[in-house]
C-alpha cells in the first residue's frame, strides 16, 4: 500500500497579535510504501517499562525516541524540532536523531543564514531541505527526510522577512491547493497559538484542515 501524505512546517517570530509578524515554511510531497493502517499514524506510544533502560542509568533522549519508534516501525515516524539556532546545537541534534528511527524531523526556528554550506547541517543517511529567513534574525525551517523515502519541494514561502502578515493571507494559500490531494496532513511547527482557547489565530489555523 503506498501512502500519500503532505508534510508542513511553519517558522514564526515575534508576538502574536492580528497577525504573524513573518513566517517561512515549505510544502513537502512524500509517497512511500508502508504496511500499516490509518489508525497506526495516530496511534498513542505507550509509557516505557522501568525494566526497559538500566536501573541506573537515566535514558537519554535518543534512546526514549528509539524506543517509542520502535514500538511503531511499520509506521510513519514523524517529529518536531524547534531548534532555536540548528546550527549552534547540531551536535545535540545529531547525537538525538542518528538511528533513532524517525522518517521525517520538521524543524522550525533554525535561524540559518542562507549563506551557511549546507555541509555543517547535514544528518547521516538524510536528505533535508531548507528555506532560510533573508533579512532579519531567526525564522528559519528545514525538512529532513530519510533517505530511503522519496520526497520533492511542492512550495515554499518566499524567505525575506515579511511582518503583521495573517494565517489567511500567507499560510492557507501555500496549503489550499495540496491539502485535498493527499489522504493525510501533518502540520507542524512554532504557530504561537493555543488552538484550546478561542482566537482570531484558533479561528484561522482550525478553520484550513
Amino acid at each position: 500500500m503506498t501512502w500519500r501524505v503532505l508534510y508542513i512546517t511553519l517558522a514564526l517570530n515575534g508576538t502574536l497579535m492580528a497577525g504573524l509578524s513573518c513566517s517561512t515554511s515549505l510544502t513537502l510531497d512524500v509517497a512511500d510504501c508502508f504496511q500499516a493502517s490509518c489508525d497506526s499514524f495516530f496511534q498513542a506510544s505507550p509509557s516505557p517499562s522501568p525494566s526497559t533502560f538500566p536501573a541506573q542509568t537515566p535514558p537519554t533522549t535518543h534512546a526514549l525516541l528509539k524506543y517509542q519508534f520502535s514500538l511503531h516501525s511499520r509506521a510513519l515516524n514523524v517529529a518536531h524540532v524547534n531548534a532555536q539556532s540548528l546550527f549552534a546545537h547540531i551536535d545535540d541534534f545529531r547525537d538525538i536523531f542518528h538511528n533513532a528511527g524517525c522518517h521525517l524531523i520538521l524543524t522550525s526556528e533554525t535561524w540559518l543564514a542562507p549563506t551557511l554550506c549546507k555541509a555543517l547541517i547535514n544528518l547521516p543517511d538524510y536528505t533535508f531541505f531548507r528555506n532560510d529567513r533573508a533579512g532579519k534574525r531567526c525564522g528559519g525551517v528545514v525538512i529532513y527526510v530519510r533517505n530511503d523515502i522519496k520526497a520533492r519541494v511542492l512550495s515554499s514561502s518566499p524567505n525575506e522577512y515579511q511582518a503583521r502578515l495573517s494565517y489567511a493571507d500567507h499560510v492557507e494559500p501555500i496549503l489550499a491547493p495540496h491539502t485535498a490531494l493527499y489522504d493525510h496532513v501533518v502540520f507542524m511547527g512554532d504557530l504561537n497559538t493555543d488552538l484550546f482557547k478561542s482566537s482570531n489565530q484558533s479561528f484561522s489555523l482550525w478553520g484550513m484542515f
